[in-house]
């Protein structure tokens, strides 16, 4: 009877703390984010390496510059996961001289490739418009249904709404388009378009 209650005791113990590990990510996956998270660093470090010095030694009054201590945080966005199985998406800050808008939030987005990584970013676009380098990520995306092309527009549109502040983002019926508003401050702010070819291939997305 004692060795039974004993059985069961550690059970118990053994029970929850399978359950509490089995969300968390491999620790394969987990070095793999962490060798993005030293590529995006190093990329937006040469990208972005400081303010402009001028010639009496004193800093530009323009100009952005990454600081190295920022955090990065890796995002997900579940609409876009079956689309960009081998891509993953960071968001930081990027320093910035103008008194209004001294920290601007910017995506990286990393994608892994046999020919090597492809890194690329975008500004939110409440400081400036979206870069076109980045939105053709989203060109030549196969979708099969309606359903797919609006789900692509929604996590294109969910990803740029992270770094929009006090954001919202509504669907909008287009003809022979997937579209959403992206909202600021309550305000319409952009429109997020998508066509597709007869077999159902992205164009590159366009933001108005």
């Amino acid at each position: 009877m004692r060795l039974l209650i004993a059985v069961v005791v550690v059970l118990m113990l053994v029970g929850p703390v399978r359950m509490t590990h089995s969300g968390e990510p491999k620790e394969a996956e987990t070095k793999e984010v962490q060798k993005d998270l030293a590529k995006v660093r190093l990329y937006l470090s040469h990208k972005f390496d400081d303010f402009e010095i001028n010639q009496d030694g004193t800093r530009s009054l323009y100009g952005l510059a990454y600081n190295k201590d920022t955090p990065i945080e890796l995002i997900k966005v579940p609409e876009l996961e079956e689309f960009f199985p081998q891509t993953q998406f960071f968001i930081t800050e990027i320093d910035n001289l103008i008194f209004c808008y001294r920290k601007v939030e910017v995506i990286v987005c990393i994608t892994t490739r046999k020919s090597g990584d492809d890194i690329r970013y975008c500004f939110s676009p409440v400081f400036t418009n979206p870069s076109q380098k980045f939105l053709n990520v989203f060109k030549n995306i196969q979708t099969e249904t309606i359903d797919q092309r609006k789900q692509l527009a929604t996590g294109l549109g969910n990803l740029l709404a992270k770094i929009t502040f006090k954001s919202e983002l509504r669907p909008l019926d287009i003809e022979n388009e997937a579209a959403v508003s992206l909202r600021h401050h309550d305000r319409h702010w952009r429109v997020i378009h998508f066509k597709f070819d007869k077999d159902g291939k992205s164009h590159a997305p366009s933001i108005d």
